[in-house]
């Protein structure tokens, strides 16, 4: 519609603006990421470590006001970066950096997507001039464990030096601390996010593509919640599948699903979710949208999915009935000899199928692709 037109030509007016900060102030700028390039390559913390080295950039000089200003208010023991991609790397170390200087009693911590995948094997002891600590997989226990033992860094603390994979240097040395014995919590013991601190109304809704699928990613604000942790199927063969957050499969009742987003519902007072599963289980979702349609509850959702059989013209419907607008999915890649060395677990004409039966039930489909594939021409 129109206004869709307009936000668009907004956005593309916002990313001349982005271009002209690249080219005049800030060569690493960018308005969802910073010096990504500086984190795409993990093998090596040479070139990272270089920029460290330099003065801030008027950006960083920017982000550090911010975040020294909640320092002096919220004066906090040990401060926690979650860093989930190459483009959040950069800031993340400059910010630590800048606390270590100015805060040295200040602990800090890394975690998120980029070390889980990117820093499993971490030799380089200078990382630790700027982190204390770096965490891998699941967080809850790692960082209970980490505020346990930054409170209350003496022997009598039951959980002292116990760690639940975390690196950090001793003397000199990058040592891996796994030494508790403590299980991580389960996905059903977990609470709901907690947005109160977030300024909810003041990011910017943006429209980059003019397509309707596209544009879920970037106009307007979802709730983030997972129905199930780790992925179901695990036998895609350019996945890691050895990493935690794929092999570890841990669907969430139905039941709990919707008792969760009703209270996110109740303090944000936003009805629209995005489910972030690796790949959402067809029977869950059925049981999530009949559970949705019994509570008479109104909202919005979509998700990541595999192109499975299951999703019949029937389900698709049910789905849609319960709020579901839209799936992503990963084709890979438009060959049956392919998928099958991909061991995708599917066919072309069942995608066909499948994204037809969402497409007639009036669900958005978006399908991922891959070039390069050994073999592919």
């Amino acid at each position: 519609g129109i206004q869709d037109k307009t936000k668009h030509l907004a956005t593309l007016f916002l990313e001349d603006l982005s271009d002209f900060i690249v080219e005049c102030i800030d060569e690493h700028f960018g308005f969802s990421r910073y010096a990504e390039r500086l984190g795409t390559s993990a093998n090596s913390f040479d070139e990272l470590h270089g920029h460290l080295q330099k003065e801030p950039t008027y950006i960083e000089q920017l982000t550090w006001k911010i975040l020294e200003k909640q320092i002096k208010t919220k004066r906090p023991k040990l401060v926690c970066f979650s860093v989930p991609f190459p483009g959040n790397l950069t800031s993340a170390f400059r910010c630590a950096q800048l606390i270590k200087a100015k805060y040295p009693h200040i602990k800090t911590v890394m975690g998120g997507g980029y070390p889980n995948t990117e820093l499993r094997s971490i030799t380089d002891e200078r990382v630790f001039n700027f982190f204390d600590y770096i965490t891998l997989d699941d967080g809850e226990l790692p960082l209970e464990l980490l505020i346990s033992n930054t409170l209350n860094p003496r022997a009598e603390n039951p959980h002292f030096n116990l760690l639940k994979r975390t690196f950090l240097r001793v003397d000199g040395q990058v040592v891996y601390n796994d030494a508790s014995s403590r299980p991580d919590y389960k996905q059903s013991e977990l609470g709901v996010p907690d947005y109160t601190d977030l300024l909810l109304d003041q990011y910017v809704s943006v429209i980059e593509v003019a397509n309707p699928m596209h544009s879920l990613w970037s106009d307007g604000r979802w709730n983030k919640l997972t129905m199930a942790h780790g992925c179901y199927w695990a036998k895609c063969t350019f996945c890691d599948t050895t990493l935690d957050y794929i092999k570890a499969y841990e669907p969430i009742a139905a039941k709990l699903l919707v008792d969760r987003m009703e209270q996110i519902i109740a303090q944000t007072g936003e009805k629209g979710f995005h489910f972030v599963d690796e790949a959402a289980p067809p029977t869950l979702m059925r049981a999530l949208a009949i559970e949705i349609i019994r509570r008479k509850i109104t909202v919005s959702w979509w998700t990541n999915v595999r192109f499975e059989k299951s999703y019949t013209r029937d389900l698709c419907t049910l789905l849609q009935s319960s709020g579901c607008i839209a799936v992503s999915g990963g084709l890979e890649v438009a060959s049956d000899r392919l998928l099958a060395l991909i061991n995708k677990g599917v066919t072309v004409e069942q995608v066909a199928q499948v994204t037809r039966n969402f497409t007639d039930a009036g669900i958005m489909v978006h399908a991922y692709l891959m070039y390069g594939f050994p073999t592919q021409t």
